[in-house]
């Protein structure tokens, strides 16, 4: 199996995605979003000068923003909101477990989720067989490709690919993985396995701008031993897991639900129409 990493890093890392050329194509997704924001304020405040606030307006879901320079993308405001998932979707269930069962779910049409699962396959699996001969690893996710269906080959491993409803498979989980060590984005797979009270275990790329903590509601580790040796404590000890299980579930439940994460965007909206009007108003007193 090739080792992808090397080759996609300056690809797929955050990084790069500002260079080369980057900055336009962040521009026209920004210039889309941002007319979308001004119609908003030009039908809610009825005044052309919506525009000065409107355009100088970002929202971003990632905390973190360590690649994230607004300033070279010109924009004077940026405000952000948490990941959010749907807390009564994922729910824990009274399903059994299957015992010694590990779960990888994500979109395999995705190269850091192909590289994450590849890598793990080869690097930490066979260490997890070693301790856990009765283990099985699942892959779940839409349009695997010819590589990945081949890892169904080894010993213990089973890719599933698309299925309609994900919360099956998460129910049978003992531990969900995350390993991977290239790519960005919100990392809401997480979420949803924490929201459905699974024990996580993943690399820091993995888990990269979560507010979480290693420890307490997950477990990170980048070291293939180590990763191995954190999913094999896992499924040889129930009371371990269902600290991190009832932590994470916590977490996710309390403060980062939909219904937190909508009142977000929707303070932000109420803050840009407010200063959309309070720029009307100043225009109308200077025009008169």
């Amino acid at each position: 199996m090739p080792d992808r990493a090397a080759e996609t890093r300056e690809r797929s890392d955050l990084e790069e995605s500002f260079s080369d050329g980057g900055d336009a194509a962040v521009r026209i997704v920004y210039d889309r979003y941002g007319s979308m924001v001004y119609t908003f304020c030009r039908r809610t405040v009825g005044h052309d000068d919506a525009t000065e606030v409107a355009q100088d307006v970002f929202v971003a879901a990632w905390r973190a923003q360590r690649s994230y320079d607004p300033i070279r993308g010109g924009w004077r405001h940026v405000r952000t909101i948490d990941t959010g998932v749907d807390v009564d979707y994922f729910r824990p269930t009274s399903d059994p477990v299957v015992s010694d069962r590990v779960l990888f779910l994500g979109s395999m049409d995705w190269l850091p989720n192909q590289d994450g699962v590849e890598y793990f396959v080869r690097e930490v699996w066979p260490l997890i067989r070693r301790a856990r001969p009765g283990a099985t690893f699942q892959v779940v996710g839409r349009n695997p490709p010819p590589p990945i269906r081949a890892l169904g080959d080894v010993l213990g491993v089973e890719v599933i690919g698309t299925v309609l409803d994900v919360r099956p498979y998460l129910a049978e989980a003992a531990a969900v993985v995350v390993p991977l060590r290239i790519g960005g984005g919100t990392r809401l797979k997480i979420f949803e396995a924490m929201a459905a009270g699974k024990a996580v275990v993943s690399s820091t790329v993995g888990c990269e701008g979560l507010p979480v903590t290693p420890g307490r509601h997950l477990l990170v580790e980048d070291d293939p031993g180590a990763f191995a040796a954190a999913v094999t404590r896992l499924l040889a000890s129930p009371n371990e897991r269902a600290g991190l299980e009832n932590a994470a579930r916590r977490l996710v439940a309390e403060q980062y639900g939909s219904e937190q994460v909508a009142r977000q965007f929707d303070q932000i909206c109420r803050d840009v129409v407010a200063e959309v009007a309070t720029v009307g108003a100043q225009c109308a007193v200077a025009a008169t």
